[in-house]
């Protein structure tokens, strides 16, 4: 099930909470793609979810930057959870990085290439 249009608008999945916290997973994605619309409007954005307990933000800039971002726990900090940004998802370009905050997160994807257009 994807979910695209307005993250405002996307529904939290209802999964069993032996899957973990998803209310806090689906916050912090959701969270995300709207700080990242709202830096970029011309970004798109959905929320994928392929199974029960597996969900993640899709994300495609508009300079060609593509990304898929995934809410983890984090080992140290039980109560705060990671964002996983892969960039350039399934090709042989692909990078792994992991970010405490939606700021650092979206930070660091809007700043990946010198002469993009934001």
């Amino acid at each position: 099930m994807n979910q695209t249009g307005l993250p405002k608008e996307w529904q939290k999945p209802n999964w069993h909470p032996d899957f973990g916290d998803i209310a806090k997973e689906f916050q912090q994605l959701q969270a995300l793609a709207l700080t990242l619309l709202e830096q970029e409007p011309n970004s798109k954005v959905s929320l994928e979810v392929f199974e029960p307990g597996y969900m993640n933000l899709q994300v495609q800039l508009p300079n060609g930057l593509t990304a898929e971002i995934h809410s983890v726990s984090n080992p140290a900090k039980r109560k705060n959870r990671l964002l996983a940004v892969f960039l350039s998802p399934d090709t042989t370009n692909e990078t792994e990085n992991y970010f405490h905050s939606i700021a650092e997160a979206s930070d660091f994807l809007m700043n990946q290439f010198p002469n993009a257009p934001f």
